[in-house]
């Protein structure tokens, strides 16, 4: 005999018809397929399959299969989720911290690319600007320096 829990005896003890409510308790067929382990459930519908009349039993006993299924899998969904969550959080704080390391590379000076000024049988169009050179910035701090100063000598 399995010990009954205190909450049970307790809504025992609190019920108008104990005599009902026991009755209930120990004859009840889900609460007997519920304290079962998956060996027990497998037998009781291996027997509901060959024995007529025992096809609720069979369906109870799939149902709490199916149920323990559904725990176990929403189990290892949270957990891939939290993992997840753990590895985007590390990759963020990782580049954080990484990130003045990899920007402290040495500066590359701005180089001067000299461009044609015009190429004989290519139309207007195709032909390259008639600025004598054009300066690459190296970073982006120089090409932002550069811009708000030719926008600061527009201004005069």
């Amino acid at each position: 005999m399995t010990a009954i829990p205190f909450f049970v005896r307790l809504r025992g003890l609190m019920a108008r018809d104990k005599d009902a409510f026991w009755w209930n308790y120990f004859t009840d067929e889900e609460l007997k397929l519920r304290g079962m382990d998956v060996w027990q459930l497998a037998k009781v519908i291996q027997e509901a399959a060959v024995t007529p009349g025992m096809e609720l039993q069979r369906i109870v006993a799939e149902h709490l299969l199916n149920v323990r299924l559904a725990a176990v899998q929403a189990k290892a969904s949270w957990g891939a989720g939290l993992l997840g969550f753990v590895g985007a959080l590390l990759g963020a704080a990782l580049s954080v911290v990484l990130a003045p390391y990899f920007q402290a590379a040495p500066q590359v000076p701005a180089k001067s690319v000299a461009c044609a000024s015009g190429l004989d049988g290519l139309s207007p169009r195709l032909a390259a600007p008639t600025q004598p050179s054009v300066s690459v910035p190296a970073t982006v701090d120089e090409a932002a320096r550069a811009l708000a100063q030719s926008s600061k000598e527009k201004g005069k």
